[in-house]
């Protein structure tokens, strides 16, 4: 897939959503969207069109007919935003919009969130004064098409503000019926991944000179305390760990085998031009490097910084070089196993310890009545 395709597909996913959102609200008769999305799409049209659009409705209360407009960019254009795609909510679009609004911006648009109708039954004498066309009238599909035609930093961007705004959107757009809302917190959080855990008895017999941990229990103590830390991680973020150890150089055979300060390392620039979604590339570093997953070393020497990864929870072990190499050797995937939290490659799940018996409580001796 290629970077564009990458973007695109999820854009045209998230404005559906938005549409979707917002049709189910007009059937419930809630039509008036423009304090939740408004601005919203104030800042994605600016991305689209290299605009400086501003809201009207801050600048003059209740601005007549126009939500939005931008007269400092070469073309002025103007947009009304909508839920609403009857001919009747165009033409009264129309008539309110003023004889100096008409006359100052170049381009008027009405931005319909969810597609317009297929025919329009538009007042002519208005259409004439205020220069409207047919063609100005933009559904989510027209919308998406600009987009898709866009330059790739334009895709990128509306993508990435896409990506950051549809949670906090989707979640202001539900309507509360009989007092609850279809989303809550436990829908939107991540739980706490399974974790099938390991004796680590292959991963100890792997160490045939017996140089990396003095016994088996030693071996699955260092690899526990690593899963301890590794399962607080989101999922996308423990994937994202484990690609960077099927990168790095000992992973990828290279002459130098990546050892470096208190691990293994990658190349971090090209984990940046591997990585198609930069913000997201910043936020797992540097929840990476806050946790002690991975340091970040930038020597100053014109040579690419390197990614060193760590194992927190195992540190005092040789949990680093014993569990890479183990991997390599066998041709196992860094990324699955920590998306799958499954470690019994390292040898089959710890045998239960047999329940300690309760202790029986001694019976107080009844002492024999002293006689008077």
């Amino acid at each position: 897939m290629t970077a564009r395709g990458a973007f695109v597909g999820p854009i045209i996913d998230d404005l559906d959503t938005i549409s979707s959102r917002v049709r189910a609200r007009s059937k419930l008769g809630f039509t008036d969207l423009n304090r939740i999305l408004e601005d919203f799409f104030k800042e994605l049209l600016n991305l689209i069109y290299t605009a400086n659009l501003v809201n009207l409705n801050e600048i003059r209360r209740n601005a007549p007919g126009l939500d939005l407009g931008d007269t400092t960019s070469t073309t002025k254009r103007a947009f009304q935003v909508t839920s609403q795609a009857s001919s009747q909510k165009i033409n009264d679009t129309l008539e309110a919009i003023s004889d100096a609004d008409a006359a100052l911006y170049d381009e008027i648009y009405v931005l319909i969130i969810g597609e317009p109708q297929a025919k329009y039954s538009l007042n002519p004498a208005q259409v004439e004064r205020v220069g409207f066309q047919h063609r100005s009238i933009i559904g989510m599909t027209e919308l998406a098409s600009r987009i898709i035609a866009s330059e790739i930093d334009t895709i990128r961007s509306v993508y990435e503000k896409l990506r950051a705004e549809l949670q906090r959107i989707t979640v202001e757009l539900e309507v509360a019926i009989d007092g609850k809302f279809e989303t809550s917190l436990a829908g939107l959080v991540e739980d706490r991944p399974a974790v099938n855990r390991s004796d680590a008895s292959l991963l100890f017999a792997y160490d045939e000179e017996g140089s990396l941990f003095t016994s088996r229990e030693e071996a699955q103590a260092a690899l526990d305390g690593f899963v301890d830390r590794l399962e607080l991680l989101p999922r996308m973020t423990r994937q994202f760990l484990g690609w960077l150890l099927d990168n790095t150089d000992l992973a990828l055979g290279l002459d130098k085998p990546g050892i470096f300060s208190t691990g293994v390392s990658v190349n971090a620039d090209l984990v940046a031009r591997k990585h198609s979604d930069q913000r997201v590339l910043h936020e797992d570093i540097r929840l990476l490097r806050s946790w002690k997953f991975v340091d970040y070393d930038d020597d100053g020497d014109g040579n690419s910084p390197r990614v060193s990864i760590n194992f927190p929870g195992a540190h005092g072990t040789s949990l680093y070089e014993a569990l890479p190499y183990f991997l390599v050797d066998r041709k196992l995937s860094a990324e699955t196993l920590f998306s799958t939290m499954n470690f019994t490659v390292f040898g089959p799940p710890p045998a239960a310890l047999p329940p300690v018996p309760a202790k029986k409580k001694k019976q107080k001796e009844q002492k024999t009545p002293r006689k008077k």
